[in-house]
């Protein structure tokens, strides 16, 4: 038997307000936190960034899914390095303000291999129709070329959103 959690209203109250003191654009409502597990464990926010302290609330909104279809239109293994974020874990990642991990609507994630790297892409874009953004190393760390318009000859990392 699986031991179930209840999150307090407290609990929730204390994540939102973080919303408020991050100045983020706008503050999830409580019905949107949940306690459910997510199919790949690092779209929640790692131990090491926030230390767990919202643990076990978070937002998953669709993210489980997104992830779960691009990996499996993709054919193969996703290195997911990132999904929802809290706004303090946000900050220490320099997500930007207004950053989608913040509202479980974005993931990250790294490939062993350019090629691999332009297959998750594809497979994100054209079958779960996600906008993703590649990075080039040695950029600033903000920049960004979107995919299929702009694709650069070397990528480290990758970033997939939602706005629905």
């Amino acid at each position: 038997m699986e031991a179930s959690i209840t999150i307090t209203q407290d609990q929730v109250d204390f994540l939102r307000q973080e919303y408020i003191d991050f100045n983020a654009p706008w503050v999830p409502d409580p019905y949107m936190f949940d306690t459910s597990s997510p199919y790949y464990w690092k779209l929640l926010d790692p131990p090491d960034v926030d230390w767990g302290r919202h643990e076990p609330w978070h937002i998953l909104a669709n993210v489980n899914w997104y992830a779960y279809d691009t990996e499996w239109f993709y054919g193969g293994a996703v290195n997911f390095t990132s999904g929802y974020r809290c706004p303090t874990g946000n900050k220490r990642a320099n997500g930007a303000l207004d950053s989608n991990h913040m509202y479980g609507r974005a993931f990250d994630f790294v490939q062993y291999s350019y090629q691999s790297f332009l297959d998750v892409a594809y497979a994100a874009y054209n079958y779960v129709w996600l906008n993703v953004l590649l990075h080039k190393p040695g950029e600033p760390n903000n920049l960004y070329h979107r995919f299929p318009d702009d694709i650069p000859d070397a990528i480290d990392r990758a970033h997939a959103e939602w706005y629905w």
